[in-house]
């Protein structure tokens, strides 16, 4: 939203924003997994993103938070909108060093109009800059971002249930990790199963086995070639197969306080995720081994950092991790 010379700013705005802005844009509106995922989240982000003024060149006055203590995140519309008034710098007057009060009073409530008066003007015409108001330093961090994230615990009644506030507690865990996993709970992978809804030409089957449709329960407990690696990680996970959800499996692991089984449970899933990504963009082949040895590496990398937090509140036990001794299974194929 701040850069808009980046690439994918720029592709996302020509086909999903248009004439309007992010926090006004169609929610409903057929695009990217990436795309309803941002959607998703747009609600938290509200009244905690907004726009510093310098020049006022670049912010709508409508359509872009801009008042720091605005209590919704908007203006509201007028009922006629004027000609020739649409970014804030056209509510400033004598060079950006002051408001147009005439202007201000025309278009906006008494408070709305004591609010805006207090954002100073410094008369240059430098670049407005976009600010995250959870953050001293104005900077966005994934740190920030998971504590909304666990202060907005999801109130449908399939997640209501689900301890979100601990589950992102366990900062030990990358948050490369901790997304994907939130993603992988959600549904919200783009398994060839989602992605049919949207391009029905796709070859929905497994990219692994090619038996089944690849859906997130099939693709991570359910196919032949997973399964050999969640039973060669450790004799707990063989239990994994022909689960009902994610989710579920999960929640257990948190309820359990079961170190290994939650760390190195998300470290399996997510290289298990990784090796699927590569055999689609990048024509791997597969290997068991390879997975197990980077969920392995991951894991150990963890659990270093485990001694910082207070294990009392999280879980109880800590496992340093080695393969199993038995060898490696291989289900009708030289690539396992």
């Amino acid at each position: 939203m701040e850069n808009n010379n980046a690439k994918w700013v720029q592709l996302f705005s020509a086909k999903y924003l248009q004439d309007h802005s992010f926090w006004n844009a169609d929610a409903k509106k057929k695009g990217s997994s990436v795309w309803h995922g941002l959607m998703q989240v747009r609600s938290f982000l509200e009244n905690k993103i907004f726009w510093q003024i310098s020049s006022g060149n670049s912010v709508k006055i409508w359509e872009d938070p801009w008042i720091p203590n605005q209590v919704n995140h908007l203006l509201p519309l007028p009922d006629i909108l004027p000609e020739n008034i649409m970014h804030v710098s056209d509510l400033m007057t004598g060079g950006n060093i002051s408001w147009n009060i005439d202007i201000l009073h025309q278009l906006f409530s008494q408070q709305i109009v004591d609010e805006i008066q207090k954002i100073f003007l410094n008369g240059n015409n430098a670049e407005d800059i976009l600010i995250w108001s959870p953050t001293v330093t104005g900077k966005f961090s994934t740190k920030s971002c998971y504590k909304i994230l666990s202060e907005n615990i999801p109130s449908s009644s399939a997640m209501h249930e689900f301890p979100w506030r601990k589950f992102w507690s366990f900062s030990f865990i990358p948050p490369k990790i901790m997304v994907f996993t939130w993603k992988l709970i959600y549904n919200g992978l783009p398994v060839n199963q989602n992605i049919k809804r949207f391009v029905s030409q796709i070859d929905p089957s497994c990219t692994f086995c090619k038996q089944e449709e690849e859906s997130i329960e099939h693709l991570f407990f359910n196919c032949p070639w997973s399964v050999t690696i969640l039973e060669n990680i450790s004799r707990e996970f063989a239990g994994l197969t022909y689960t009902r959800n994610s989710r579920d499996v999960i929640m257990s692991w948190i309820e359990e306080t079961n170190l290994f089984k939650f760390t190195m449970g998300l470290c399996v899933f997510w290289n298990i995720w990784k090796m699927r990504n590569e055999m689609v963009f990048s024509d791997a082949s597969f290997s068991a081994r390879m997975v197990i040895k980077k969920a392995h590496i991951e894991y150990n990398a963890c659990i270093q950092d485990i001694p910082r937090f207070s294990l009392e509140e999280t879980i109880t036990e800590t496992v340093s991790w080695q393969p199993s001794d038995y060898g490696y299974s291989k289900i009708g194929s030289s690539r396992v």
